[in-house]
């Protein structure tokens, strides 16, 4: 397993890391992490901050792929 950004409970198997590794622009390889990291059905039901209607991204997740 990888740790994602330094974040201990962010955690990805080698080969699920190696194709968004592999993506020539920053942005591709974040929406192949959130792809990765998340089921389709977060994906549906939320945001990355939250709103009204729609539950918040798990902000750890979130922070580990933007690297902070």
């Amino acid at each position: 397993m990888h740790t994602l950004g330094g974040y201990g409970n962010v955690r990805i198997s080698k080969t699920d890391f190696n194709y968004p590794k592999a993506a020539h622009k920053p942005t591709a390889m974040a929406l192949l992490l959130v792809d990765t990291l998340f089921t389709r059905e977060v994906l549906l039901r939320s945001t990355v901050h939250g709103t009204k209607d729609y539950a918040p991204l798990d902000q750890d997740i979130i922070a580990a792929i933007k690297g902070n």
